[in-house]
């Protein structure tokens, strides 16, 4: 199989020269002339060999099809590797070297991949994430944050990698082995299941708890609507927050960097018939450290930065987001119709798996339209305001207007809202 030359990535071996290598580390440089390329540090797996050389988008390299079977780490002997077959309990030994950079990543009892080129053992792959602990971490420095810069530590094993300031020494991690960076803390990424493709994490609850625990103490009588703990009545007379903790959080699971907070303030109807307007919502992308808010009549923010949704008028040039029904959730072929209506006619279709930073995105501009069905109140409150604060339009499929958007929500400007809408509502006919 042929695969450009910048999406080399570490473990992979591949053709070159007439010999089989291993790729070993790479870098990707941006110069500021000319194209992107990356730098490849390989050995060959047939004499042991190791050269350097640069590849550009425009190359190409044959990843090689190796055989493999499964077997255990024993014990080291020596400069060899005790290995056993887990089928047929037979051991074998093999050199040190064969693991490369990810050596220090292999612990007794593991559970490897021997990657066979005409039934010769040449490569061991590691599993692609372990577990590790902190042993050493530097000190934060004063106005460090998590988004800003990472800071030097030591793992167990003695591998130096980069962290978030919130690292200290005793921390458990988890590492990618080939890349040798940091994924995520092992408490936060320890989940359990609440239905169907539907998960919890212990970051989902702490962050609810914390978040709970200061606005409590901001407005005590003030009621919540939360996606973990559920409704806490409140004064009727008061307003409710509606607060996700962790929107994205299938994206958080897997280490894809796109996930939000979200926070909105609903008031009570004056008829005190139910709920009414949401007046306040905040969406914080940690990993950019963004902070989009909204206030009714009072217009939607970046930071200081006022926010507008796009000019954009025809439906050619617009981007749409959206989500996408998964296992247990939504109407697979109702979003099937409404997709092959709308991706016709439209620039492109995205689907990031967050929708509060969708809607966030859509009132800075980034997208011109967003449709998406089955969601909750958390999932879009501050989303919803933020739009229309930007100058937006917000309804379900059908054009009507609520405060929140949640079982059906179509969002764009003005002209574009009403040709999504006709497509949309013809779709479903």
């Amino acid at each position: 199989m042929k695969i450009s030359g910048v999406d080399i990535r570490p473990g992979n071996i591949i053709e070159y020269e007439g010999g089989i290598w291993k790729v070993a580390k790479i870098q990707h440089t941006q110069p500021g002339k000319g194209g992107a390329y990356m730098q490849v540090e390989m050995k060959n797996l047939q004499d042991g060999r190791k050269t350097n050389v640069r590849f550009r988008s425009a190359d190409t390299v044959e990843k090689v099809r190796l055989d493999t079977q499964e077997y255990q780490f024993l014990y080291e002997d020596g400069d060899m590797l005790v290995f056993m077959d887990t089928n047929t309990y037979e051991q074998i030994n093999l050199p040190n070297d064969l693991l490369g950079d990810a050596r220090p990543f292999l612990s007794d009892g593991m559970q490897v991949m021997l990657e066979l080129w005409e039934e010769k053992p040449i490569s061991v792959q590691l599993p692609q994430q372990v577990e590790a602990d902190i042993v050493e971490a530097d000190a934060v420095v004063k106005g460090q944050t998590a988004s800003s810069s990472y800071k030097p530590a030591m793992l167990d094993n003695g591998v130096r990698i980069m962290v978030p300031p919130h690292i200290e020494s005793g921390t458990r991690i988890v590492v990618d082995v080939y890349e040798q960076t940091y994924v995520g803390d092992v408490e936060l990424l320890q989940a359990s299941r609440k239905g169907p493709a539907d998960f919890v994490t212990n970051a989902d609850m702490r962050a609810e708890r914390s978040i709970y625990d200061e606005l409590l103490h901001a407005r005590p009588d003030w009621g919540f609507v939360m996606e973990e703990a559920g409704v806490i009545e409140g004064d009727e007379n008061k307003p409710r927050w509606i607060v996700d903790p962790l929107d994205g959080t299938s994206n958080f699971l897997h280490g894809i960097p796109h996930f939000a907070i979200s926070i909105a303030v609903q008031e009570p109807r004056l008829d005190g018939k139910g709920w009414g307007d949401v007046t306040a919502g905040i969406v914080y992308d940690p990993i950019q450290d963004a902070t989009y808010w909204a206030e009714k009549t009072r217009g939607a923010w970046l930071q200081d930065a006022r926010l507008r949704v796009s000019a954009r008028r025809t439906l050619p040039e617009a981007l749409i987001a959206t989500g996408i029904p998964f296992q247990g959730h939504g109407d697979f072929a109702e979003w099937s119709r409404i997709f092959g209506a709308i991706g016709p006619e439209v620039a492109g279709i995205r689907r990031f798996g967050a929708a509060s930073l969708d809607l966030a995105y859509l009132a800075q501009g980034r997208f011109d339209g967003f449709w998406e069905s089955g969601l909750n109140d958390w999932d879009t409150a501050a989303g919803c305001l933020l739009v229309r604060e930007a100058g937006g339009f917000v309804s379900d499929f059908r054009g009507r207007s609520n405060p929140i958007h949640s079982a059906q929500i179509l969002a764009a400007n003005d002209t574009l809202h009403s040709k999504l809408h006709k497509i949309l509502a013809g779709s479903l006919r």
